[in-house]
């Protein structure tokens, strides 16, 4: 399913504070194509997550990573950066952010932790400049690729 016929996009924005170039992968410039309905709700769910986050911080919040083609993630690998070979980013259902500064950024990690325990977080493996968060664990089993199958799962924190 093509992701701009399933999401209403107004002055590039997918939700009232997340743009299209934000979210869209910084290689190719695509958007991941959706697979099913619950890979649809995934997305969706990673979305209201962040509004969530958005109003508790009440300024914006710098995403520095959403959706990633499977060639950017390798390239980011073969640059030596801790990026998975089998990745949420790759199906569009994580975020990279960060606030202004490491202890705002400290506070959003806090933050989301409490609120939302099933989210997967990464934080303390990127020295805690930003945060990773993703809803892999929302994907259908048969969609999550065989050798991620044991780590995508609620609540993973590193």
């Amino acid at each position: 399913m093509e992701f701009l016929k399933l999401f209403y996009i107004k002055d590039n924005l997918i939700t009232p504070h997340i743009s299209l170039n934000e979210y869209k992968c910084h290689h190719c410039g695509k958007l991941p194509i959706i697979k099913n309905y619950q890979h649809y709700s995934a997305i969706l769910h990673l979305f209201s997550i962040f509004e969530n986050i958005r109003a508790y911080y009440d300024e914006p919040i710098v995403i520095t990573s959403g959706y990633r083609c499977p060639e950017y993630q390798e390239i980011l690998r073969s640059k030596g950066y801790k990026a998975a070979k089998y990745s949420p980013h790759n199906f569009g259902v994580a975020l990279d952010i960060m606030g202004h500064t490491i202890e705002d950024t400290a506070k959003l990690y806090a933050y989301i932790k409490k609120q939302f325990p099933d989210v997967r977080l990464g934080y303390f493996k990127y020295k805690e400049h930003f945060i990773h968060m993703d809803v892999a664990y929302l994907l259908k089993p048969e969609d999550i690729p065989e050798p991620a199958k044991p780590y995508w799962h609620k609540g993973a924190r590193w």
